[in-house]
């Protein structure tokens, strides 16, 4: 197939660089949804006003990087017509902050297409393949390319936890484009204009309490007094956290009890927990890392 394809693309910004911190990109939008597991709405906000400095590669990011090839050659291998390009920066063509790097264009007899490849650990995450159900953040960031490419439709080739490969397709929404636009162009007007976002006091994102660690990385001689409801907000829920402990090590007891020497424990076919045992030492009860929600495995009797 001959391409008859002019990329505006520019050339990729450096990820974590001053310059690519003034882009409102597809991997940060997610953040500003509030879908994203890497940043919160405030840690985003202080990252990208230069407040704290960005993390370093983790080995999440890293295997990502070292799998796309595989995925690359997966999908055209199910689309031997079909030709992915490499490219660059692409930049709103109406909103000079609005970017997005794609991991590939596809170029079709039909016509263009982005190409995404990711990497997953929590195959529950995933919905059917050939569909769009992807996990929340991955769709905000799909949406999101295809806003500032001007393409309307994009194909995310994924490589879950058991090397399984799967496909899923997503097609523009104008709708919930515009409900995204609208909150991040809000977000930049906070950044633009320098005004720190209010921090909740129940944001428990992981993220939000590192950037507020290291926005205060010294420890001086003062004393610093909590008000009513602060103090109460914390420990009760230092009360609840022991209670739902407590609770947890009961049915996990209880399972122990019911399970004998098995060494694995299964509902309704799906594996819960695994008796493991170091050094010849007494087993103890391993949960799996993709535990159902209850929401998930609620069964009516």
């Amino acid at each position: 197939m001959t391409i008859q394809f002019t990329d505006p693309s520019v050339p990729e910004v450096a990820p974590g660089s001053a310059e690519w911190m003034t882009y409102m990109t597809a991997s940060k939008v997610s953040a500003i949804m509030k879908h994203s597991t890497y940043d919160s709405y405030l840690s985003l906000w202080l990252k990208m006003a230069g407040q704290v400095p960005r993390e370093e590669d983790t080995d999440v990011t890293r295997r990502g990087h070292y799998l796309e090839p595989a995925v690359r050659a997966w999908f055209r291998d199910q689309h031997p017509d079909w030709q992915v390009t490499e490219t660059g920066m692409w930049i709103h063509k109406d909103i000079p902050w609005a970017a997005s790097t794609p991991d590939g264009i596809i170029h079709t007899p039909d016509g263009t297409l982005v190409f995404e490849a990711k990497s997953s650990t929590i195959d529950a995450d995933w919905g059917e393949p050939g569909t769009d159900q992807v996990p929340p953040g991955y769709y905000d960031q799909a949406q999101w390319q295809m806003f500032t490419t001007g393409l309307r439709r994009v194909h995310l080739a994924v490589i879950k936890s058991f090397l399984d490969f799967a496909e899923y397709v997503i097609d523009y929404d104008p709708e919930y484009v515009a409900v995204m636009l609208a909150r991040v162009t809000e977000f930049m007007d906070l950044l633009e204009q320098g005004r720190r976002p209010s921090l909740d006091p129940l944001d428990g994102h992981a993220a939000t309490y590192e950037a507020v660690k290291q926005l205060n990385p010294e420890i001086e001689d003062e004393e610093h007094e909590l008000s009513d409801e602060d103090a109460t907000r914390f420990l009760k829920a230092n009360t609840a956290r022991k209670a739902a402990e407590l609770v947890e090590q009961g049915a996990k007891t209880f399972i122990a009890d019911q399970a004998g020497n098995a060494r694995v424990i299964l509902w309704n076919g799906k594996k819960l927990f695994t008796r493991q045992s170091r050094g010849g030492g007494t087993p103890y009860l391993v949960a799996s890392k993709n535990l159902p929600t209850i929401e998930e495995s609620e069964t009516t009797p």
